[in-house]
């Protein structure tokens, strides 16, 4: 059995776990509204909601977070490529037209009730 730090699996790129620690260690000891990746929930939601993101935020993990967000709140962050709203928590309200076009990808899981 080969065993890797990366590999492709169904088409999805997968990472040893101390890669990515390694990785989210490098990029916390910047300033959190100039982080390129946003991992930690309060972390992101203090940027967001302080208006403290830059274009060089690309990725945003709000994952179980139960807050409203407006189209707002991003309109610093022109360079956001991922967002994760994850779980039934995040809403997002208003309008979001001027919401950026790098969004590549939108993670949002909405759980349905009977």
């Amino acid at each position: 059995m080969k065993r890797s730090y990366f590999f492709i699996f169904k088409d999805k790129y997968w990472m040893h776990d101390l890669i990515r620690e390694m990785g989210r260690e490098i990029v916390s000891s910047e300033k959190p509204g100039k982080r390129s990746r946003l991992w930690d929930r309060e972390l992101a939601l203090n940027v967001i909601r302080q208006k403290q993101g830059t274009d060089q935020v690309l990725a945003i993990n709000l994952r179980g977070c139960k807050e409203h967000l407006t189209g707002k709140e991003f309109d610093g962050m022109s360079n956001l490529r991922f967002l994760n709203l994850g779980g039934d928590g995040a809403k997002l309200c208003g309008k979001f037209r001027n919401f950026r076009t790098n969004l590549l990808r939108l993670r949002w899981h909405v759980m349905a009730y009977p």
